[in-house]
Parts: C-alpha cells; structure tokens; sequence
C-alpha cells in the first residue's frame, strides 16, 4: 500500500471510512474497495511499473526476496483487475497483514 500511496494512488479512502476503522480495529490492515475506486486503474497497471523499482521498494521495507519484483507485478495485476470487475452495487475487500 505504501508503494501505491507515494505515487498518489489512495485505495484506503472510501465512503465506507467508518466501517473500515472499525475493521481495523480488530484486524490488520483492512481495506474496502469500491467501484469509486476505478478511477486509479491506469495508476494500477502493471505496464507502468518497472520491475527493478517493485524490488527496490520491497528491499526498502526489508522484504526483499528473489523474485519480488514479479510479486509486485502480479499484485498490481490482480488488484487492478479485480477493482475494475467491480459492479456498482460490490465492496472488494482487501485485508494485509
């Protein structure tokens, strides 16, 4: 998420604020994804993301690992894909930790 956040791509900010706080009260990091959200889906494509920078992101939040550079593509991927399958009336909800 804190990859995301630095290029302006704020996923943690819905209309379900409130439900998300009390979420994340008693879970890690929970976040409710809304149709609202589609508007991040070119920010999203992995296409624009070098992979060198994936991994040095991860490196700098001490998760390096061999091939995180891929994971961060096919995070961005699945995440991308999945918000814009959203119909008006679902939540995506995304729980990290």
């Amino acid at each position: 998420m804190s990859y995301l956040e630095e290029r302006d791509v704020d996923l943690e900010q819905s209309e379900f604020d409130a439900e998300s706080a009390a979420i994340n009260k008693v879970h890690d990091l929970t976040v409710l994804i809304t149709p609202e959200h589609k508007r991040f889906l070119d920010q999203l494509d992995p296409a624009r993301h070098r992979e060198e920078e994936l991994a040095a992101h991860f490196e700098e939040m001490g998760l390096d690992f061999e091939e995180s550079g891929t994971a961060g593509s096919d995070g961005l991927r699945l995440l991308r894909d999945s918000i814009s399958e959203l119909r008006d009336d679902q939540v995506l909800l995304l729980h990290l930790g």
